[in-house]
């Protein structure tokens, strides 16, 4: 309780009103899919795309697909930028990787992404004489999510980012902007899981 009225201020009264007024209209309710509870997986900011869950986890759900999640672009994480040095950005890589034998003077051609996602997400990235996958640069260099560019300066490495998290499921500022227009919290589950019924909890 501190910490959220540190964090929403003057909102907070407001803000706790609107939280039970959705717990009570929802309580006992319950997301399932062939009649049996989902997985329910949430992000931050999808960048306008969700992702399937099979890109990123070990296994894919039929609810749990790619789908457009407009209205995200004043997100404050929307877009961010991450810059190295040349020489660092080499460096994490060749120390984590050694078989890449990056180059810091050849970042150019020696650094370019492979595949993508239908998402717009990294599938896999050529680093030096080796491959890694957008999850393992993400990790790397701790970025926002994997849907990134790389650009270089004389001196530096620049990643731009699209989105906050991991994409899958539903995204916290995509289903804000569908309340925003309207839509109900019916309606925004069931455009970010994909085939679902939203039901009484059995007794």
């Amino acid at each position: 309780e501190t910490d959220q009225r540190k964090y929403w201020g003057e909102n907070y009264e407001a803000r706790c009103v609107r939280l039970w007024q959705a717990v009570n209209a929802t309580r006992g309710m319950i997301i399932t899919y062939n009649g049996s509870p989902i997985e329910v997986f949430f992000h931050s900011t999808s960048g306008g795309q969700t992702e399937d869950a099979q890109n990123v986890f070990s296994h894919g759900e039929p609810y749990l697909v790619s789908v457009s999640s407009a209205g995200e672009e004043s997100a404050p994480r929307y877009n961010s930028t991450v810059r190295l040095s040349r020489a660092e950005f080499a460096g994490r890589v060749n120390a984590l990787y050694p078989a890449a034998k990056l180059s810091a003077g050849t970042l150019e051609t020696g650094v370019r992404v492979l595949s993508r996602f239908d998402s717009g997400r990294v599938q896999t990235v050529a680093v030096g004489e080796t491959t890694l996958t957008g999850q393992k640069i993400r990790s790397l260099f701790e970025l926002n999510s994997t849907n990134f560019t790389f650009s270089f300066t004389g001196a530096d490495v620049l990643i731009q980012t699209t989105g906050y998290g991991h994409g899958v499921g539903m995204s916290q500022t995509g289903a804000d902007a569908m309340s925003k227009r309207g839509a109900d919290y019916e309606e925004i589950l069931k455009h970010y899981y994909q085939g679902v019924k939203i039901q009484k909890l059995p007794h």
